[in-house]
């Protein structure tokens, strides 16, 4: 089966977008993830809207210099830039009297995915709720689904299907609209406004996919 496959370069370039920007990154980006991104969203059935959001963010990520996107996340996401758009799902949450309870399961339960799969997050890193490490985790499950397909272990491709769709319903898919407006207002550069938006409307249309 082809999805998982083409889930995976869909959320692998995500994941790597959203990473603070690095030389062999953004080469990684360039020579193999955004040519395969057109044709891998067709074959998912991508809308319009997603197919064109791809390839403003295509034409976006050729014309900047690592410089400019470097100043581009600091600006967007870090402390130096006041904080504009939180990349952490928790940032994000609603604010009530137990917001810091709440934030201290969500960040279990997100933990308490990856492990289940074989990860862990190295300490000095990103949070586990970084937008980068919750697609990150979605492109693990989409080759691991598509690697299990392969071999004809359906039963452990259903796993991989079922663990992304829950992490869809309860983390990633939760916050990503937010994180898209967030960025849309806020974000310093075209890359990070254009990746928003096809961050918030590709996960929209993965949720919606899957419930279907």
């Amino acid at each position: 089966m082809a999805l998982g496959a083409d889930r995976a370069r869909v959320y692998r370039l995500l994941a790597r977008v959203f990473c603070p920007p690095e030389a062999a990154q953004i080469d990684a980006i360039q020579r193999e993830d955004l040519p395969a991104l057109g044709p891998a969203l067709r074959r998912l059935r991508a809308p319009r809207e997603i197919l064109d959001a791809a390839g403003r963010l295509g034409a976006s990520l050729a014309d900047a210099p690592l410089e400019s996107l470097d100043r581009d996340y600091e600006t967007t996401f870090g402390a130096s830039g006041g904080l504009r758009c939180s990349p952490n799902e928790t940032s994000h949450a609603p604010e009530t009297p137990q917001e810091g309870l709440t934030r201290t399961f969500e960040l279990a339960d997100i933990s308490g995915f990856y492990r289940a799969f074989g990860v862990e997050v190295t300490p000095g890193t990103e949070r586990v709720d970084h937008i980068a490490a919750e697609l990150e985790f979605m492109h693990l499950l989409a080759v691991k689904e598509g690697v299990a397909d392969e071999g004809g272990d359906n039963a452990n491709a259903q796993l991989c299907r079922d663990a992304a769709a829950t992490f869809l319903r309860d983390h990633l898919g939760r916050w990503c609209s937010k994180l898209g407006a967030s960025l849309e207002e806020g974000a310093a550069g075209p890359v990070y406004r254009t990746a928003g938006e096809l961050v918030a409307r590709f996960v929209e249309f993965d949720l919606a996919a899957r419930d279907s």
